[in-house]
């Protein structure tokens, strides 16, 4: 059955290396299951369910991308995504947690819908390549920064921002995780530099956990609590909550799309999406030798699977899932088949009964170095493919990736940044470099920021 399900012989694979593989990518992105569910709880969401519902979207997808496609590819909540959609929509735009939600259903709809199309390609293809490298980069950056900032490693200050008080143990403990988690990627051993960010979580959490019982105060830690009685408690709090209603009887879903400004949030979760996923998605065919001849995708199943995944998450309770770059790691011990990809949903599936172990690992402080190297990843894995000589691309890539950081907003620094490489571009007469297809996109940024402006004037 499993030789007809994922063609192991003609792959030139056994069931063993592609379960070993899983095992090993699972390991490498546990970290999501605590980073998200802290990060949703600091807005209100129920911690364990957020958690369960996590794993839950990440677990099936990640089957169903194995059995479906059989790609050896692991899906789970995106980094960056799940930052934006918290700390910007919904602590800093105002939408309520479940309107924040029902904008990532929306905005996963319309992702699923240009999957079924060739408009996701003729999207991709309009892009310049360097454009991709900088919106890549400029996610990281600000990944980096949410990290920093949760942990209170940087907060608000005179300047704006500013260092925090280093005589805060919880501060320290942040910083102390993060250096221990670029020490790691340091070692010249690549299986230490694959668990990087597990074994930085595991030893800070236990380090929390010695200190505080020797006395060290570190504020807002949360208490151990091993009961596993009710596996699924709080999972009702956070599942199918985006068909509900305001207090004023507006339907969620509605009252999202009265809003002008959802339009360029759900532009800019899209754009984010597609790139993201489908760049994920080529490098890992690549590496398993599942690529044609161009270096394209062969089929359109991996990439419907993920477009699922997009669809379904939001109703379930988390945020959008996406290819893992981490996938990587499993092709290089071996994996090129789904059956990689089906074991590491097992495995998260699983994880589900297990959030009383994850408790510590969703405390800020502890989190923050998954959040500081993933964003770091991104952003050195980006900006090497940066054509710097190019002064039109080296002025967008810095006026990008800044507006990212210093608006807190993916969308004001890709509409930007965006615009700014189209006025360069034009006033350089260069404009027959230009997609046809990247003036619309540009003008759907421009109408936005005008739209959003006359609002709040009014």
């Amino acid at each position: 059955m499993l030789e007809q399900l994922f063609q192991l012989k003609k792959r030139k694979t056994t069931v063993l290396t592609e379960v070993v593989a899983g095992i090993i990518v699972f390991f490498s992105m546990i970290y999501i299951l605590p980073v998200n569910a802290g990060i949703f709880a600091s807005i209100g969401m129920d911690r364990q369910g957020v958690f369960i519902a996590t794993a839950l979207v990440a677990g099936l997808i990640s089957i169903f991308m194995g059995v479906y496609a059989n790609f050896p590819v692991a899906l789970a909540s995106g980094m960056g995504m799940n930052a934006y959609v918290a700390y910007t929509v919904i602590a800093t735009l105002g939408y309520s947690w479940q309107e924040g939600f029902a904008l990532l259903f929306v905005s996963g709809l319309f992702f699923f819908l240009m999957s079924l199309t060739p408009l996701r390609r003729t999207i991709i293809n309009a892009i310049p390549q360097d454009v991709k490298a900088i919106l890549g980069a400029g996610l990281g950056a600000f990944i980096a920064f949410v990290g920093l900032r949760n942990a209170n490693i940087i907060v608000a200050g005179p300047t704006l921002v500013t260092l925090g008080s280093l005589s805060s143990p919880a501060i320290l403990l942040g910083l102390g995780g993060i250096f221990l988690a670029f020490l790691f990627f340091s070692i010249p051993n690549q299986r230490i530099n694959q668990l990087a960010i597990l074994l930085a979580m595991v030893l800070t959490a236990l380090g929390a956990i010695v200190l505080n019982g020797l006395g060290v105060n570190f504020v807002g830690m949360p208490s151990l609590n091993l009961d596993f009685a009710n596996p699924f408690a709080g999972y009702s709090e956070v599942a199918f909550q985006i068909f509900g209603s305001n207090e004023d009887g507006t339907p969620y879903l509605l009252a999202v799309l009265l809003r002008p400004e959802t339009y360029a949030i759900i532009f800019s979760l899209t754009m984010v999406n597609v790139f993201d996923t489908t760049a994920t998605l080529v490098a890992i065919g690549k590496g398993a030798g599942l690529l044609n001849d161009k270096q394209e995708l062969t089929g359109n199943q991996s990439i419907l699977a993920d477009a699922v995944g997009a669809l379904i998450c939001a109703p379930l309770g988390t945020s959008t899932v996406t290819s893992y770059a981490e996938s990587t790691i499993g092709v290089q011990s071996g994996a090129k088949t789904g059956l990689t990809a089906v074991t590491v949903g097992l495995l998260f599936l699983t994880s589900i009964f297990l959030f009383p172990i994850f408790t510590i690992f969703t405390y800020a402080p502890v989190t923050a170095m998954a959040l500081v190297s993933v964003g770091a990843l991104m952003f050195m894995n980006n900006l090497k493919d940066i054509r710097w000589s190019d002064i039109t691309i080296s002025f967008t890539a810095f006026a990008t990736i800044l507006f990212m950081i210093l608006t807190y907003s993916i969308t004001s620094g890709l509409g930007l940044g965006l615009l700014l490489y189209m006025v360069m571009m034009l006033g350089s007469q260069r404009h027959r470099e230009l997609n046809p297809t990247l003036y619309g996109i540009a003008l759907l940024f421009l109408i936005s920021f005008i739209v959003t402006e006359i609002v709040t004037l009014l």
